[in-house]
């Protein structure tokens, strides 16, 4: 019953806000056949020659940003928010950005301080549980729950954008270290939430993965740690010394 309700509450918010349907429809296959990488926050990414990444697609979330002084090129493709954690501590930056599309939850785009242009934000309704409870959303337009970590959501967000290849970069989840974000040194930020046991974030990335392999498509661990995801490891230069798949490639529609 739950699950019915909670597509149903989806189904209504879309007939409700039918520019904010139309402007996630827009995302579908956008980017069919090609790859990406999702970038996490955790130390292990500055130490990764970022600067490669120039001319990739590529998702940076929350305080990523902050990469940009570690070589991260300029023009950040997609910005992902999900929640408001940390809302205090990037509300100052986050709409003057070097974005070209910010992806993000509608509980962020309803606060005042978030002001970029309009013609360069997707907004995402809210749904009732995450991949854990109501599954793989193959229709973001229809909502995304809320899961361990926000690389969750973009994830969902790139394979309806119809990249057949995403790899994962940066994304640690291992929280027993003094600094668990490359971008701060101390406990403050670092230890502020409570987090899940490793059995929820092999559940949900689990999930994750056969989605895209259920579609042939390829989602890689590029990093240094999260081996508690469970996905399959590839090499971060190996990958990017192979040529990009063509734009328009064989990643099924759905």
């Amino acid at each position: 019953m739950l699950p019915l309700l909670a597509k149903t509450y989806a189904l209504a918010g879309a007939v409700a806000a039918p520019g904010r349907t139309r402007r996630i429809m827009a995302l579908k296959d956008r980017h069919r056949g090609e790859r990406c990488f999702l970038l996490g926050n955790a130390p292990s990414l500055i130490d990764f020659d970022l600067s490669k990444l120039a001319g990739e697609q590529f998702f940076v979330v929350k305080k990523g940003y902050k990469a940009l002084e570690h070589g991260l090129p300029a023009q950040i493709p997609y910005y992902v928010l999900s929640d408001l954690r940390g809302w205090d501590r990037i509300k100052a930056d986050v709409s003057t950005l070097p974005v070209g599309t910010y992806l993000v939850r509608d509980t962020i785009a309803a606060k005042p301080e978030f002001r970029p242009p309009a013609e360069r934000v997707v907004t995402f309704p809210s749904y009732r549980g995450g991949l854990r409870k109501q599954g793989f959303r193959h229709h973001p337009w229809q909502g995304l729950g809320n899961d361990s970590t926000v690389i969750l959501f973009a994830a969902q967000i790139a394979h309806y954008m119809g990249f057949a290849e995403a790899y994962i970069l940066g994304v640690d989840l291992d929280y027993a270290q003094d600094t668990t974000y490359f971008y701060a040194a101390g406990r403050t930020e670092t230890n502020q939430y409570a987090r899940p046991e490793d059995e929820i974030y092999a559940r949900e990335f689990g999930v994750l993965r056969r989605a895209f392999e259920s579609d042939g498509r390829i989602l890689r661990n590029v990093g240094r740690g999260g081996a508690v995801m469970g996905l399959d490891r590839a090499d971060y230069d190996a990958v990017l010394a192979t040529p990009r798949p063509p734009q328009g490639g064989g990643a099924p529609r759905r």
